[in-house]
């Protein structure tokens, strides 16, 4: 059946499609242009990147479409290369090199350069490039510190598709008639299976000329023209605009959060091929020198993040779980929607987030003693991490133990804090050996012992709360990627804890893979069977997800938050107020980046139906739709947690209890939920607020366990129950005088 559906909305997608986002772009210079190529075999000086009448003897010539330069030994980039370089770049050619000269000549009018607006060069690189105008540097990414003639980049990327480098703050380096734009490309290596460079120069016209206020906080940025790279940070200046939640803020004021130095550095792994960037953030009082200082009212700290959503249309999705983890009791970053401007450009809606660090205000544990070789400070505090190895903080190590699903691939342990830059030896060999002694106890055939097991060893509620938001949200990166733990030291809380959850903007039905569209199945199920080389779960989630103790806590945890956290009503209010907010910088933001409906760039695992929307409406009303339907289906399946596993539930309730309902408000019907700890005679019935009893739900002997009724809204005789106040009454054992109630509010 889902194939099926699928289908039907690929050919309703093929049907739906329309033509590409129109911007306000406006290409000077295309991809298809003329260039002069030059691999060099020795040193030829610095004067190709300046001179206009430069003797191109023995350069090659590019001109056509696509106009890309390069080679590809498999395939991907043939489809963009025009002239191949392989011969003289590859390690199957003679001398080989990784660099590459490119040159480029335009001619630009007065008119021309006096009307322009800003001035992008639009990218296709893998790995790296060092560009100049008239001989300046203007834009650089994975270059290396020293460019050499026979230099390499300094590290990978892979070029799915252009990306752009605002250079407008150099536009006065134009001349009237004959200009140069001249690249020095690098591959990594000569091994390497491919390389690409192409480059279009384009002016981007900011339709907001007429915009001045705004009801999100302003964030101006300028770097001074400099472009922004992975890794160091680089000084730069940020002011904020900032009245407090809800209240409006001009363009045309002076800063009144902050005005100061910054580090700046951009951030990510798969998002890194998107134009939108995101960017993480130092406040400094001089440079490399931090200052804690309170952003838009949120607590004191140095370092933060702005967050750029790009694929997630609702751009709303990470502030979602984090706002639904918070409500859970747990720690989530705070966040504030921001509109920024970097280098007196426009660049839409971002998320101001704390990044996750530890304080009393984020992670509250016991700051690590750097001089500790033994004893009680060494046991903390530590945070800890599952990811990729490929983003900031990377030192780690890697699990004993092979992921269940049988593939090569183990899970890698990263330290947060301390960093990688600061953490000692002793304290890698402590927190190693806690891993490996935590994970034998897991693979050992006790590890739900009561006293030795994994009880002794976890928070459990920290890990249960984890779960529920994990499968609630489907985020198909849970529990294997930007997965936090923390520990604090023995004498305060000797427990090792889940979170603080990170990243779930592929959550919410936003991802085409692992099953992450559909709003039924256990994503945890699903990543432990297919995950394969990609990034494997830890074995023990599949260890816990199969004890009956475990199972029972998050029955209990799930019914407690039914009613509150994760009412639907709840929640859809939520996200009708923060697409309110965001009404009017949402429109701003979709005029220069991509919007619903439109395609993307780089990693897009976009399922097809968003193809379908829009508006952004379409998008926030089928993010209510999607929770709504995953909700409910976890209400249905949650019950049978232990008989998917094919296990019996052999844990019973402490006491008799009736739970809160869910969802309470209802229409049409509403679901009852009561625990027994032995078997007794109940009697279960809706009473109305003059005491009469309108319908019995339940009557006779149960045994012991958790139970499910539903009230359908109507009495006894069949006829519908007026809105109004209503009440469930449980009675167990009358003689033994045990008795319960619940209000419920049936809105027709």
């Amino acid at each position: 059946m889902k194939k099926i559906q699928r289908l039907v909305l690929d050919l309703f997608f093929v049907l739906c499609w329309s033509s590409l986002y129109a911007q306000t772009i406006q290409v000077l210079v295309p991809a298809s242009a003329e260039k002069w190529i030059l691999v060099p075999k020795s040193d030829i000086g610095l004067t190709w990147r300046s001179k206009l009448s430069y003797d191109q003897t023995g350069w090659r010539r590019c001109s056509g479409s696509p106009g890309g330069v390069g080679y590809e030994t498999g395939s991907g980039y043939e489809q963009w290369i025009t002239l191949d370089t392989r011969e003289d770049m590859h390690q199957s050619g003679k001398s080989p090199n990784t660099s590459c000269y490119i040159r480029l000549k335009f001619s630009l009018t007065a008119e021309k350069i006096s009307s322009l607006g800003a001035l992008n060069l639009n990218v296709w690189y893998d790995d790296g490039f060092v560009a100049f105008l008239n001989g300046e540097k203007v834009a650089e990414a994975n270059a290396p510190a020293s460019l050499t003639w026979n230099a390499a980049a300094a590290g990978d990327h892979e070029a799915a598709g252009p990306e752009t480098f605002d250079i407008s703050n150099y536009k006065n380096l134009l001349r009237v008639g004959e200009n140069l734009l001249a690249v020095h490309a690098l591959n990594n290596s000569i091994t390497s299976s491919d390389f690409l460079f192409n480059v279009e120069i384009a002016i981007a016209g900011n339709p907001f000329s007429h915009f001045t206020v705004s009801n999100l906080p302003l964030v101006y940025i300028d770097t001074g023209g400099k472009w922004i790279p992975d890794e160091p940070k680089i000084p730069a200046r940020m002011g904020i605009v900032y009245h407090g939640v809800g209240n409006l803020h001009k363009l045309d004021e002076p800063f009144n959060d902050y005005n100061g130095l910054i580090g700046i550095e951009t951030r990510g792994s798969s998002s890194q091929s998107w134009s939108k960037k995101q960017y993480a953030v130092e406040t400094w009082s001089a440079v490399n020198i931090d200052t804690a200082v309170s952003l838009m009212g949120l607590p004191k700290e140095t370092d933060w993040i702005l967050n750029a959503p790009f694929i997630d249309r609702s751009l709303m999705r990470d502030v979602l779980a984090y706002d639904l983890y918070r409500r859970m009791g747990r720690y989530a970053s705070r966040t504030r929607f921001c509109e920024l401007f970097l280098n007196g450009q426009y660049k839409g809606v971002y998320i101001l987030m704390e990044k996750i660090k530890r304080d009393r205000w984020r992670v509250n544990i016991s700051k690590a003693d750097s001089t500790a070789v033994s004893g009680d400070a060494l046991t903390g505090g530590y945070i800890f991490k599952i990811d990729k190895e490929d983003g900031a903080q990377r030192d780690g190590f890697f699990s004993k133990y092979r992921p269940v699903n049988g593939a090569n691939r183990r899970v890698y342990y990263q330290y947060h804090y301390p960093s990688s830059e600061k953490i000692t030896s002793a304290q890698k060999a402590y927190l190693r050996s806690y891993v490996n002694t935590f994970e034998d106890m897991m693979y050992s055939s006790n590890y739900n012992d009561p006293k030795t097991g994994y009880p002794k060893w976890i928070n459990v509620d920290s890990f249960v709360d984890f779960f529920i938001i994990s499968e609630v949200s489907k985020n198909v990166d849970c529990y294997r990627l930007s997965t936090f733990m923390y520990k604090d030291r023995d004498s305060k809380d000797p427990l090792l804890y889940m979170g603080p959850i990170w990243d779930y903007n592929l959550a919410f039905g936003l991802a085409d893979y692992y099953d992450g569209e559909d709003t039924d199945g256990w994503m945890l199920e699903e990543l432990l069977r297919n995950t394969g080389e990609d990034f494997p779960v830890p074995f023990w989630w599949q260890k816990l997800f199969q004890d009956p103790k475990f199972n029972h806590r998050i029955k209990q945890r799930w019914y407690e938050l039914r009613s509150s956290v994760y009412d639907v009503a709840r929640i859809h209010a939520y996200i009708d107020a923060v697409a309110d907010t965001l009404n009017e910088g949402q429109a701003r933001n979709f005029a220069i980046w991509p919007g619903p409906g439109k395609p993307g760039e780089g990693f897009w695992p976009m399922p097809n139906i968003f193809y379908t929307f829009r508006t952004y409406r379409d998008e926030t009303n089928y993010l209510k739709y999607w929770i709504e339907r995953r909700i409910r289906w976890m209400d249905e399946n949650v019950l049978k947690l232990s008989e998917t596993l094919g296990r019996s539930d052999s844990v019973l309730p402490q006491d008799f209890a009736l739970l809160p309902a869910f969802p309470n408000p209802f229409n049409p019907s509403v679901n009852i939920v009561y625990e027994l700890k032995r078997t007794a005679n109940v009697f279960l019935g809706i009473y109305n607020t003059r005491g009469e009893c309108l319908r019995v739900l339940q009557q006779g002997e149960q045994s012991g366990g958790r139970h499910q009724v539903q009230w359908d809204g109507l009495t006894e005789a069949g006829s519908p129950a007026a809105s109004g106040v209503y009440y469930a009454r449980m009675f167990v054992d009358q003689s033994r005088g045990f008795s319960q109630s619940i209000k419920l509010l049936l809105l027709r």
